[in-house]
């Protein structure tokens, strides 16, 4: 796993929402473990990208930490579009700019 797509993970997992009975959101060691245990799930099953897999545990993970599961929910398609969906984009962008200045 690239360093990038690491930090990518922790800054989505740092976005969440806050637990309705909690005042502060989710702590580091929470959101460490979360992300391990996601991380080493998905690599036990293969599926392509870990799509499914990482949603569960994206899920139950901050569900037993407190969070409620509409906002783990959004936590888990805002953590796709960040992702998986946006950089594409940010790649066919790039790659269009540099062939428009001779760079490719």
């Amino acid at each position: 796993m690239a360093a990038g797509e690491i930090r990518t993970r922790r800054l989505a997992n740092v976005a969440q929402a806050r637990p309705p009975d909690r005042r502060e959101p989710l702590g580091v060691a929470e959101l460490v473990l979360i992300n391990s245990g996601t991380s080493l799930l998905s690599s036990f099953v293969p599926v392509p990208g870990g799509i499914g897999v990482v949603e569960f545990s994206l899920e139950v993970g901050p569900t037993s930490a407190g969070m409620t599961a509409s906002a783990a929910a959004a936590t888990i398609l805002l953590y796709r579009l960040a992702t998986f969906y946006l950089p594409p984009l940010w790649g066919f962008v790039s790659f269009r700019w540099l062939q428009r200045n001779g760079y490719l």
